[in-house]
């Protein structure tokens, strides 16, 4: 019997302490015309040499809904515009290439490039990346390519963000 009561209140512990992490870094405020959902920035499993994170922003308006990626990348040698960045999730890969791309700053940190890229997502596709929680992001600059697929931490926090959008 207690080891069913341990099971059990282990369980449950692990379900609220996921449920936090989600709180953190899930952030919702109201905007003039919607509501504005931020998704903190998280770390995918990178390539060698590579780091890579993700954050994401999503605005829910009367006239038009959009979701923004930004995308951050340490490498010693990758900088500047990638030749193109793709997105794959579930049977979907959204591509962006020359102006669907916005880099925001590049610059240097120790031993590092830093590049931050900002670019945009039909709503219908950002929310089924939510959905499935897994993706794979790409990245090819003239001087090579990095990747990074998002942990399986990130996915679980994907989908409950999905969750709470659709309910609000």
């Amino acid at each position: 019997m207690r080891l069913i009561t341990l099971v059990f209140t282990a369980f449950l512990l692990s379900i609220a302490a996921q449920a936090q992490k989600t709180e953190k870094v899930l952030l919702t405020r109201m905007h003039d015309d919607g509501m504005l959902y931020h998704l903190k920035q998280l770390e995918l499993d990178a390539s060698k040499n590579a780091e890579l994170t993700v954050d994401f922003t999503y605005l829910t308006t009367k006239k038009a809904d959009s979701a923004r990626i930004l995308i951050t990348l340490a490498h010693p040698e990758l900088k500047g515009t990638p030749k193109n960045v793709s997105i794959s999730f579930s049977n979907t890969t959204v591509g962006y290439a020359g102006a669907t791309m916005h880099v925001m700053y590049v610059e240097k940190d120790k031993k590092d490039w830093i590049t931050r890229i900002e670019v945009s997502m039909e709503e219908e596709a950002f929310l089924e990346l939510l959905t499935v929680g897994d993706f794979t992001l790409k990245m090819n600059f003239e001087e090579g390519e990095c990747s990074g697929k998002s942990t399986k931490k990130a996915a679980q926090v994907y989908r409950e963000a999905r969750t709470i959008i659709q309910y609000n």
